[in-house]
């Protein structure tokens, strides 16, 4: 499977660095997923792979750079797989799971990412809420497992609402709108608009209200799923002391492990799609792999 992804990322059969070392595209990519596996310092990795801290740093920075930018887009919104058909269908999965509701075709949710405490710019990131200095990220996630929108990095005290309209997701859902295009989130997303739904707020709820409530949390919590599984895969990426702000590129380091674990989950399924009884979309589909 190590072929695959190596195959379906489209890397080169040879890296050649600038000071003309030479790795191969399969070395380079185990490297990368040796790296993001555990908290593991470059000393760490030498045993394995043979090569010098600084060869290894540089691979590891070629392979962030080079994955973010072509898969972007995947990463945003992935218009060409996400057509009103199989939102139609993730529609149908999530009612059938148990949801009163026949519009949602996703789940919508904050997450919070603990980093290091800066040596500039310290307040800017620190969270009263969570009492720590942290990064925010915004994810979409479809009933078959896989996270099909990934917004950030915002700030720390940034408001999940506050988030949902600097992400854009509401002008790229604008043209579904005749379409079942609504994303069920939590309370803190409302009130929103017509393409997010939400439990009730009231201080009195009615029985059916909440039985709407209670049906719908019980749906939602796949999305608590797919955010576990990326800091389960890759616990780098939670692993806070490493994670240094203004010093490394920490929201490209997210944004790969979130491409890798959507890999995963093409190549070996998921809690959520279990769930939901659906089947993710194979590595080649989702890779856009000609």
């Amino acid at each position: 499977d190590i072929l695959c992804l190596w195959t379906a990322l489209e890397l080169p059969t040879v890296i050649v660095q600038e000071e003309h070392h030479k790795f191969l595209g399969v070395e380079a990519l185990c490297v990368l997923l040796k790296w993001l596996a555990f908290p593991n310092r470059l000393s760490d990795l030498l045993p394995t792979f043979g090569r010098s801290p600084g060869e290894l740093l540089w691979i590891v920075s070629y392979l962030v750079c080079d994955l973010k930018d072509p898969y972007a887009e995947i990463l945003k919104w992935d218009a060409d797989r996400l057509t009103p058909q199989l939102l139609k269908q993730f529609c149908g999965a999530i009612h059938d799971a148990g949801s009163p509701l026949v519009s949602v075709f996703g789940f919508i949710d904050g997450t919070v990412r603990r980093t290091s405490r800066p040596m500039h710019h310290q307040r800017k990131y620190y969270s009263g809420r969570k009492r720590q200095h942290c990064l925010k990220y915004q994810g979409m996630v479809s009933p078959d497992g896989i996270i099909i929108l990934l917004a950030g990095p915002f700030l720390g005290p940034d408001h999940d609402l506050s988030i949902f309209w600097k992400s854009g997701l509401n002008e790229l859902l604008a043209p579904h709108a005749h379409e079942p295009s609504q994303v069920y989130g939590d309370p803190a997303y409302l009130p929103g608009n017509g393409h997010l739904a939400g439990p009730w707020k009231l201080v009195h709820l009615s029985d059916a209200q909440q039985e709407f409530n209670s049906r719908n949390s019980a749906v939602r919590v796949s999305i608590e799923w797919a955010w576990e599984k990326p800091a389960t895969l890759f616990a780098f990426l939670n692993y806070y002391r490493n994670l240094r702000v203004e010093l490394s590129p920490v929201g490209s380091y997210y944004s790969i492990g979130i491409l890798l674990t959507n890999a995963h989950t093409c190549l070996y399924g998921s809690q959520t799609g279990e769930r939901f009884g659906l089947t993710p979309p194979t590595l080649e589909e989702y890779l856009k792999m000609e």
